[in-house]
């Protein structure tokens, strides 16, 4: 059986467009983050729906605010068990003056 690979470039470009389009005029305001997620989350996972691949996807997505000149660490790691060849993982890091977003999509096949 052939093994389908997930198209990056255009995972990568859907999750860009959908960051972009929901922050780049916007500047860090508490009170919408939670609806900046939810509405980054469900554009891209309805995006990858339409694109009818056999593959299930998880998406992640994390803003936070930036203070001032003071340098903000984070640092997030995940693991998985997964079959190298066909499944993936991307992220997309945008940022303006106020805030940061960074955005993880997984591909898990549901070939076998």
């Amino acid at each position: 059986m052939e093994v389908q690979s997930v198209p990056e470039e255009t995972v990568r470009q859907i999750v860009r467009e959908s960051v972009d389009n929901c922050l780049k005029n916007e500047q860090y305001r508490h009170s919408e983050v939670s609806k900046w997620c939810s509405t980054i989350i469900e554009t891209i996972t309805r995006k990858l729906a339409e694109l009818k691949l056999p593959f299930k996807f998880i998406v992640n997505c994390l803003i936070c605010q930036k203070k001032g000149s003071s340098v903000n660490g984070m640092h997030i790691t995940t693991g998985s068990v997964w079959d190298e060849r066909q499944d993936r993982s991307l992220s997309h890091r945008m940022e303006n003056k106020s805030m940061f977003c960074i955005c993880n999509v997984f591909a898990i096949s549901v070939q076998y």
